[in-house]
């Protein structure tokens, strides 16, 4: 206890808990997309090859953005903005390759990358990265080695943007509407995201009034949302050269 405040209270951890919970957030991710695409009635071969794909595009920008923002090699190390572009890539790429279901298939993508990045937080909170700003109200952590507590950002983005892919599932089951939900999915997760670094204490660290991670989920968004109208247009498209307009 911390000036009488109760606190949750995390070791320093020397197995690599971090990387074990990455990997398996991005499995699990994987077959949860896979599942609602099959739920949707896309192919088995589809299923498997926009997954294959999509693993690698998260694994390649999610490890190359850390390079990319620094200018510095020894920076690799996965991260969310850039596993989220990769998912962006890979599902966009793989909806022009294999031309099945392609709205359902994009947004299987979109809805469940927040489940992704949700699950992964909880390597954060274990392992002390991204600590949150100073705070000893209900909820408090604090890690090995230091005699204050801090706000549990890490585990409030967990729940949130688990809260986030819900929402996302729900509206694409009960709307039938997939291009809807990806934009509404994708703002719901831009907003958490730029919202909740005024939490993180590195934000305060930063010269300008917003802080790295917020600059990378607008320019995120921003990119995501332009995929969103330019496949939106795409389809239509298609579909008036089908029905012969």
């Amino acid at each position: 206890m911390i000036n009488n405040i109760p606190y949750e209270y995390i070791r320093s951890l020397h197995f690599p808990v971090y990387s074990v919970i990455v990997v398996s957030a991005i499995l699990v991710g994987i077959v949860v997309a896979c599942t609602i695409m099959y739920r949707l009635d896309l192919r088995r071969k589809t299923i498997i090859y926009t997954a294959l794909l999509t693993f690698v595009c998260i694994m390649v920008f999610g490890l190359s953005m850390g390079i990319t923002v620094s200018g510095d090699i020894r920076s690799i190390g996965f991260t969310g903005a850039g596993g989220g572009i990769g998912v962006l890539v890979g599902a966009t790429a793989s909806l022009f390759i294999h031309r099945d279901h392609e709205a359902e298939m994009f947004a299987s993508w979109i809805i469940t990358a927040p489940l992704m990045y949700g699950i992964s937080k909880t390597a954060c909170h274990v392992s002390g990265c991204c600590v949150g700003i100073k705070y000893d109200g209900f909820g408090a952590i604090s890690y090995e080695g230091e005699n204050f507590s801090r706000f549990p950002v890490q585990a409030t983005e967990a729940a949130l943007f688990t809260l986030i892919f819900l929402i996302g599932l729900a509206i694409m089951l009960f709307s039938n509407k997939p291009l809807m939900t990806s934009t509404i999915t994708l703002i719901l997760s831009i907003a958490a995201k730029f919202s909740m670094d005024y939490l993180r204490a590195s934000h305060y660290e930063s010269k300008y009034a917003l802080s790295e991670n917020q600059i990378l989920a607008l320019v995120c968004g921003f990119i995501g949302i332009g995929i969103i109208i330019l496949i939106d247009r795409f389809l239509k498209k298609q579909r008036g050269k089908i029905n012969g307009q």
